[in-house]
């Protein structure tokens, strides 16, 4: 089983370095911009409070307090495009996992080897939680790096890190209905569709409730209200209730892809 995941990492090594290179060039930009901001004069306490408070929950910045270098990060980044960028990294590699073998043909020299269907998902599951960690390490050091020399940018780590703890499981729950799509299907285009289709419809449904209170009880069943980037960054605890929520998408649907994966009847054309 060592083999094959060393031979799933390879399989993923580059477009993992491509993402990880990706966002620690832009997470070094955002905390480069930082300092432009906070001397610039510009009053930008007052400029937030002049959005709805629906706005400004949807973007996580209602619970922020003062303008500081941790709020900024959460309303320019972890709020809301760190989730995205992160999103098509899932999707692109559970689509990988097993529709793009049963598109390409290829799955089959894999099911031929003495290895059961069970270790070669979870070989693939193994190398997701390896990919992740790496993505939000490549994140946190585009953070830490300018803070080494700019005593302008002032990273509340608590804040910071307890955050990256939630997206974690935030990012698997995504994963989990992403390897089921995988599982079911036989196309790798369908499997990308259907997972950022399925998670932009969670934001949209979640962002709407905000403003439309006649639908205000749809976003207890959007992902998107379980994560409170605004609370989080703004040194709040982490709510385990909402963590619970993300580890049992991420199990049930799992779970449901593994049973399924197992017994489904594979022909390649």
């Amino acid at each position: 089983m060592f083999a094959l995941f060393k031979k799933v990492l390879k399989d993923n090594q580059k477009s993992l370095l491509g993402y990880g290179l990706g966002l620690l060039i832009y997470s070094l930009l955002m905390a480069l911009l930082y300092p432009m901001f906070s001397k610039s004069g510009v009053n930008l306490e007052e400029y937030i409070k002049q959005f709805p408070e629906a706005f400004m929950k949807a973007f996580g910045v209602q619970q922020m307090g003062h303008f500081t270098f941790t709020s900024y990060i959460g309303m320019e980044y972890l709020n809301l495009m760190w989730i995205i960028v992160v999103l098509f990294y899932i999707a692109y590699f559970a689509a990988r996992m097993i529709a793009e073998g049963i598109e390409k043909g290829t799955i089959e020299l894999l099911l031929a080897r003495p290895i059961s269907r069970m270790k070669i998902a979870l070989s693939y599951i193994f190398v997701f939680l390896m990919a992740i960690i790496i993505l939000e390490g490549a994140t946190l050091a585009g953070f830490w790096l300018p803070s080494l020399w700019d005593k302008v940018i002032v990273v509340d780590w608590s804040a910071i890190l307890n955050t990256m703890l939630v997206l974690l499981f935030f990012s698997l729950a995504i994963f989990g209905y992403s390897f089921f799509f995988s599982t079911i299907s036989s196309n790798k285009g369908k499997v990308v569709a259907l997972s950022a289709c399925l998670t932009l419809a969670f934001y949209i449904i979640n962002f709407v409730a905000l403003y439309w209170e006649k639908i205000s009880w749809l976003k207890h069943y959007t992902l998107f209200y379980y994560y409170r980037g605004g609370d989080l960054l703004a040194g709040k605890p982490i709510v385990y209730s909402d963590v619970l929520v993300f580890l049992g998408v991420f199990v049930v649907f799992t779970l449901a892809g593994l049973w399924y994966f197992n017994r489904r009847d594979i022909c390649v054309k």
